[in-house]
């Protein structure tokens, strides 16, 4: 018997994360949220997603692999100062390699408020792993954008699947204007790290 693969679905996808979030529904939630979200919020919202599909097909050549999407502290397992395991693998598809990468360096950034000390030892130590080229270096903000937008994306769905979504959804969507501002504001700082550990 033939047997079936699945890839997953890339946080590329954005309409295609959860069944019940496709373009229409997502649409019609940011067209009339039902709760309140910051008019501020809702246009930064709509002009990044528009900058997104604008400019994706700029990733479709990068590499690929396995991406968890959600390598978190909290999904961690660790003993004796060293990680054992790994939680949480529902996201998991194929995706962009870096995607990983952009992902987790936002955790790191999220849970320290913004320490350059933390942020250059997980990039020091992401380095013994794996480099990145010029061409993903130069992507990061746009694949962390998409991971902000495919998390919002997915409380829409939820919220259609009758979860209270509100307090979640306003966070994500504040860290994600936090975080697009920081990296504007710190682009050239972290790409001197990336090139000096990861190129």
């Amino acid at each position: 018997m033939k047997q079936s693969l699945f890839d997953g679905v890339s946080f590329t996808e954005i309409y295609s994360l959860h069944p019940l979030a496709d373009y229409q529904a997502v649409a019609s939630f940011i067209k009339a949220p039902p709760f309140e979200i910051p008019q501020t919020a809702l246009n930064f919202y709509k002009e990044t997603v528009s900058f997104v599909e604008k400019n994706k097909l700029e990733l479709l050549a990068l590499p690929k692999q396995l991406v968890h999407h959600d390598v978190l502290i909290y999904n961690l397992l660790s003993k004796d100062n060293r990680i054992h395991g790994v939680l949480d693998f529902d996201f998991t598809s194929i995706d962009i390699s870096f995607m990983e990468f952009a992902i987790s360096l936002n955790h790191v950034i999220q849970l320290t408020n913004g320490s350059w000390d933390m942020t250059e030892a997980f990039i020091k130590g992401y380095s013994q792993f794996r480099k990145c080229t010029y061409r993903e270096m130069n992507q990061l903000q746009l694949l962390t954008q998409i991971y902000h937008i495919a998390v919002l994306h997915i409380y829409i769905g939820q919220h259609y699947s009758g979860r209270n979504i509100e307090q979640n959804f306003n966070y994500i969507l504040n860290q994600f204007q936090t975080r697009n501002d920081w990296l504007n504001n710190h682009c050239s700082s972290i790409k001197r790290l990336i090139e000096n550990y990861l190129l």
